[in-house]
C-alpha cells in the first residue's frame, strides 16, 4: 500500500510540474532561511568569542546626564581618565576604525583597518602568529610608525613570506614597518585587516574593558 502511495505521489508531481516547482522552491527557501538563522544564532549567542577570556570582556559606553547613550564611543580625555582611575578593570583598551591604503612598492590597495592602543591584543589574548604585537613604546608620541597585517594580506600580497616582518611599506602614503601578522580569520573588531598604532585623538573610539579577577571570600 505504501509503495502504491509513493508511486502515485511521484506520478502526480511529474504531471503537475508547476506545483512541483513551487513546492521545491518553498522547501529550498525555508531550509535556507532556517540554516542562516541557526548560523547567526550559533555564532552570536552560542559559540563563545574567539578570545582568551571572552566572559571578562565588556564594551564601555558614555551616558549623558540629559539622556542618551553613545554606544562604543568615548572621548580621548575620558578614556585617559578611565585608564588612570579605574579599579574595576584590569585593562582598558581602545580602537578606532580607519580606511587604510597599503602599498608595498607596487599597486595601492585600500583595506578596512583600525588604530589601536598597544595593549589591545594582550587584552584579547590573541598574539600575532608571526612577529610581535605592539608595545608601550609604539604608543609614544613621535614613535616610528608600525603596522600589523592580517593573515590574508600576508598570504595574498606577500605570498606567505616569513621575512615580511621588518619590511617597510606605505600606509596612507606614510612609511610603516611591519612588525607582525595576525592569525587566520582574525578581524577584530569587525572586518579589519590592518592595524596601526594609536595616534590620539581619533574621531571615535571603541573602548573595551577586561574585568579584574576577584576571588570570593
Amino acid at each position: 500500500m505504501l509503495l502504491q502511495d509513493i508511486r502515485y505521489a511521484i506520478r502526480s508531481l511529474i504531471r503537475d510540474r508547476g506545483i512541483t516547482t513551487v513546492v521545491i522552491l518553498c522547501l529550498a527557501l525555508g531550509i535556507g532561511i532556517n540554516a542562516t538563522l541557526f548560523s547567526v544564532i550559533d555564532g552570536v549567542l552560542i559559540q563563545p568569542l574567539p578570545y582568551a577570556e571572552p566572559d571578562r570582556l565588556l564594551v564601555l559606553n558614555e551616558t549623558f546626564q540629559g539622556g542618551g547613550t553613545r554606544f562604543g564611543e568615548v572621548s580621548y580625555r575620558d578614556l585617559q581618565d578611565w585608564k588612570a582611575q579605574t579599579t574595576a578593570f584590569s585593562s582598558i583598551v581602545a580602537t578606532a576604525n580607519r580606511s587604510l591604503a597599503l602599498s608595498d612598492g607596487s599597486e595601492v590597495e585600500r583595506y578596512e583597518g583600525a588604530a589601536i592602543t598597544w595593549d589591545l591584543f594582550p587584552t584579547l589574548g590573541v598574539p600575532p602568529s608571526l612577529g610581535r604585537p605592539f608595545n608601550a613604546d609604539d604608543d609614544r608620541p613621535g614613535a616610528e610608525p608600525v603596522v600589523i597585517i592580517s593573515d590574508d594580506i600576508w598570504q595574498q600580497r606577500f605570498n606567505g613570506d616569513r621575512g615580511v616582518v621588518g619590511r617597510s611599506v606605505l600606509v596612507n602614503a606614510r612609511p610603516h614597518a611591519i612588525v607582525g601578522v595576525m592569525p587566520p580569520r582574525f578581524a577584530f573588531p569587525q572586518n579589519q585587516r590592518l592595524w596601526t598604532r594609536w595616534d590620539p585623538p581619533p574621531p571615535a573610539t571603541l573602548a573595551t574593558g577586561s574585568s579584574s579577577s576577584r576571588s570570593d571570600d
